[in-house]
C-alpha cells in the first residue's frame, strides 16, 4: 500500500500525475490511499473567499495577512459586519461552489491517472468532532488558533461537511471507493487536537479505522494471480489508444445552407460542416466587452476586478480551414460505448433523461480528449469552436444579439442561486440534446449552456492580444502542466456566460458541469506559431502579460 499526502489541493493536478508516472513503474502499488488534509481545505475557502472580496472592491490581501490570531476573517475585513453572510444568495452559492470544484478537480485527476496506471484509489473524508456541553467555547478558541481567518468553530464544521458531501458524491460518480471516517470516528476535545497530529490516540484511531476497510481489499488481491502469471489484470490500465483519424475528402464546392441549418455535406452522421472562412471572427470588441461587462453588473450585482472579460480581446479576423463539429454534446449513450469498450473511464450517468438524449458529463481534459480519439476525432481548437457558435458574423450569442431565457439551459429562476427577474428554463441539470430549439449559425444545439465545452490547447490570456489578423488556423499549445480551455457556459452558470467566454479556463468551474463536442477535420494542420506583436495596449493590460498562468 502506498500512502501519500500530497500538500494544497491547487498543486495536486500536476503533482500528482508527476509524482505517479515517475514512480509507480518502479513501485507498481497495487493501491493509493489519497488523504486531503484540513489545512488545504481552509486554503482552497481562503482562496474563493478572496476573489469574491476582490470581485466586491474589497482587499483580498487581507483575508491572507492576519495580523493576530483573535481577529476572525470577517473581522479584519469588515468589522463589526459580517458582510459575507449579508452577500445576496447567487454570490454565496457562488463562493461554495467555487471552494468544492477547487477541491474536487485534482481529486478527478487522481482517479484518472489511477485509472490509467491500472490502480485502486481509496479517499478517505475528514472527521469532525462532535460538540457536548460547553465545549463549543473550547473549539471556538482552537480554530482561532490553529486558523485565526475563521470566525468559529460552526464556520469549519460547515466547511468539511460540505467537502465531505462533495467526497461521497465525487465515490459515487467515479466508482472509487471510500473510508467514511467521518462517519466512523466519533470524539471530542482529544480527536479534534489530533488535526495537527498531537495525540498518540487520535493516530491509532485513524491508522484501526483504514486498516479494517483496507485489510479485506488487501487480501482480495493478494488471492488473486501473483505477479508474472497470465493476469496481474488488476493492474491493466485502459486499452492502448491509437484510433485511425475518420478521413473526409476536400469538397471543390461546398455545400450550402440557410442561416441556423445542420448541413452535413461530407460530413460523418450527427455532425455539421463548417465551411472555410477567411475572415473568421475571433475575440470581441471594446464594445462586446463594455456591454458584457455591464451584463455581469446588472445580473450579479457585482463586476469588480474579475477579467472575465478583458481576456476575449482585442477582436481579430482568423483564417479557418473547413471542418465538421458534432450538432450535439457527445451523448452519454457514446461515452458508455467507450467505456465498455475500454477506452474511456467510469462515470456515474447523469440521471433525469434517457441515455440517448442526455449529454455526457466529462469531468476532465484527458476523458474528453480520449473520447474524441476513440471516434476518430479530435477537440476542436477555441478559434474552431467560436466560428461554429458565433457564425461568420461574430455573434454575441449562438442565436444572435439578446434571449429570453428559452434559448440556453443555464442558471435562470428554477436554480437555487437564480437572481430575481431571471427567467426559468426548466432544467436543474443537464438537458437532453434536443431540449433546446435555438441554434447557432451552423445549426449546433447547446453550444450556449447545458454544459461547458472542452476544446484543445491551454487556457492564454494573452491568446488575442498577441495573435495577428489573417493568422491561418490558430491554436493554443497543450501542456499538462496549465489550464485547459473550456467554452460556453452550463446549466449551473448565470445568463452572461451565455455570451460565448472562456471563464479562464477549467478549475473555475463545477466537474459536474462540463462535456464535449468532437471534429473532424480535412487534414487541416493547426497553427501553433501564431504569436506575433503586442496589437493593443486598450484590452490587454501589459503587467498582466508578464505573469504566467
Amino acid at each position: 500500500v502506498e500512502t501519500i499526502n500530497l500538500g494544497v489541493s491547487a498543486s495536486n493536478v500536476h503533482t500528482t500525475r508527476y509524482l505517479y508516472e515517475k514512480l509507480w513503474p518502479t513501485i507498481r502499488p497495487h493501491i493509493v490511499v489519497y488523504y486531503q488534509g484540513r489545512n488545504d481545505l481552509v486554503f482552497e475557502h481562503m482562496r474563493a473567499l478572496a476573489v469574491l472580496a476582490d470581485a466586491l472592491g474589497r482587499n483580498p490581501n487581507t483575508i491572507f495577512s492576519v495580523p493576530s490570531p483573535r481577529k476572525g476573517l470577517l473581522d479584519i475585513i469588515s468589522p463589526r459586519k459580517r458582510w459575507i453572510d449579508q452577500l445576496p444568495a447567487p454570490q454565496r452559492q457562488w463562493r461554495d461552489n467555487f471552494f468544492v470544484g477547487r477541491v474536487l478537480a485534482p481529486l478527478w485527476e487522481l482517479q484518472r491517472t489511477t485509472w490509467e496506471q491500472g490502480v485502486q484509489l481509496v479517499l478517505s473524508t475528514l472527521a469532525v468532532p462532535t460538540v457536548e456541553g460547553g465545549d463549543q467555547v473550547y473549539f471556538d478558541a482552537v480554530v482561532r488558533y490553529l486558523w485565526p481567518m475563521l470566525p468559529s468553530f460552526t464556520a469549519y464544521r460547515d466547511m468539511v461537511d460540505g467537502y465531505n458531501k462533495a467526497m461521497r458524491r465525487f465515490a459515487t460518480e467515479s466508482e472509487t471507493l471510500l473510508l467514511d471516517v467521518a462517519k466512523t470516528i466519533q470524539g471530542g476535545r482529544e480527536n479534534f487536537t489530533d488535526i495537527c497530529h498531537r495525540t498518540e490516540k487520535g493516530k491509532l484511531l485513524h491508522a484501526k479505522l483504514a486498516a479494517e476497510a483496507l485489510v479485506p481489499l488487501i487480501r482480495k488481491r493478494l488471492a488473486g494471480p501473483k505477479v508474472g502469471d497470465d493476469g496481474d489484470n488488476h493492474r491493466d490500465g485502459p486499452k492502448p489508444l491509437d484510433p485511425a483519424p475518420v478521413r473526409i475528402a476536400p469538397l471543390d464546392t461546398p455545400p450550402s445552407g440557410k442561416a441556423g441549418e445542420c448541413v452535413q455535406g461530407p460530413c460523418p452522421e450527427g455532425t455539421c460542416y463548417v465551411p472555410e472562412t477567411t475572415e473568421s471572427p475571433y475575440g470581441y470588441s471594446g464594445s462586446q466587452i463594455a456591454r458584457g461587462r455591464e451584463h455581469v453588473k446588472r445580473r450579479q450585482g457585482y463586476a469588480g476586478n474579475i477579467n472575465w472579460y478583458l481576456d476575449d480581446g482585442p477582436a481579430t479576423k482568423v483564417h479557418i480551414s473547413p471542418f465538421c463539429i458534432d450538432q450535439n454534446e457527445a451523448s452519454e449513450e457514446s461515452r458508455q460505448s467507450c467505456i465498455h469498450a475500454g477506452y474511456c473511464p467510469e462515470y456515474e450517468p447523469s440521471a433525469g433523461s434517457p441515455l440517448e438524449r442526455t449529454a455526457a458529463i466529462m469531468p476532465t481534459y484527458r476523458d474528453a480528449v480520449r473520447y474524441c480519439a476513440w471516434r476518430g476525432g479530435r477537440l476542436p481548437t477555441s478559434a474552431e469552436w467560436e466560428l461554429a457558435a458565433r457564425g461568420p458574423e461574430g455573434f454575441v450569442l449562438p442565436w444572435g444579439a439578446e434571449w429570453t431565457g428559452a434559448e440556453a439551459n443555464f442558471c435562470g429562476a428554477e436554480c437555487q442561486p437564480g437572481g430575481s427577474g431571471v427567467p426559468e428554463d426548466g432544467w436543474r441539470g443537464p438537458a437532453p440534446t434536443d431540449a433546446f430549439s435555438s441554434t447557432s449559425p451552423y445549426g449546433l444545439h447547446n453550444s450556449a449552456g447545458n454544459l461547458w465545452e472542452w476544446v484543445y490547447g491551454c487556457f492564454d490570456e494573452t491568446a488575442h492580444c498577441f495573435m495577428p489578423d489573417g493568422t491561418r488556423d490558430p491554436r493554443e499549445p497543450d501542456r499538462e502542466d496549465c489550464r485547459h480551455f473550456v467554452r460556453g457556459g452550463s446549466y449551473l452558470n448565470f445568463p452572461i456566460y451565455l455570451e460565448t467566454r472562456t471563464a479562464e479556463g477549467a478549475p473555475d468551474t463545477m466537474p459536474g458541469s462540463w462535456g464535449v463536442r468532437c471534429v473532424f477535420d480535412m487534414g487541416t494542420k493547426p497553427n501553433e506559431n501564431w504569436r506575433g506583436a503586442l496589437r493593443s495596449e486598450e484590452h490587454c493590460q501589459v503587467p498582466r502579460l508578464k505573469n504566467s498562468r
